[in-house]
């Protein structure tokens, strides 16, 4: 990565993939919330990782894959933990409560994932 840039495509794929999932983990995926999504990838996407649309669309297909399936989460979810730095993870947690927030309403289980990302340390920084 260049001096001043948070995210290369692999990180970028990690915090995108938190953002859907929350996105998703109530069983819809509002327009205000697939915003925000769009939001954060378009402020971080780089010309040279190809087509910004494709990779959005093929991180969603893998959420598809995670939905309900609370271990499978809890599993990618350390295994990110492992390659990403503070900022990224600070950076993470930051969009995840904006994609939680952005319908006016805070669910169950959105509460529930949100802090199963505190609690798994994603951030590495006790709360």
């Amino acid at each position: 990565m260049a001096n001043g840039e948070l995210f290369d495509q692999l990180t970028l794929k990690s915090a995108l993939f938190c953002a859907l999932l929350m996105a998703s983990v109530d069983g819809s995926f509002d327009v205000a919330e697939r915003n925000v999504c769009l939001s954060f990838l378009n402020d971080h996407w780089k010309p040279e990782y190809g087509s910004a649309k494709d990779f959005f669309l093929e991180t969603v297909k893998d959420v598809k894959g995670y939905i309900g399936t609370r271990q499978k989460i809890d599993k990618r979810i350390m295994a990110m933990a492992e390659t990403l730095g503070a900022r990224q993870k600070q950076a993470i947690l930051a969009v995840v409560e904006k994609v939680m927030m952005a319908d006016n309403q805070v669910l169950v289980t959105e509460t529930e994932l949100f802090n199963r990302i505190k609690k798994l340390k994603i951030l590495g920084i006790n709360f």
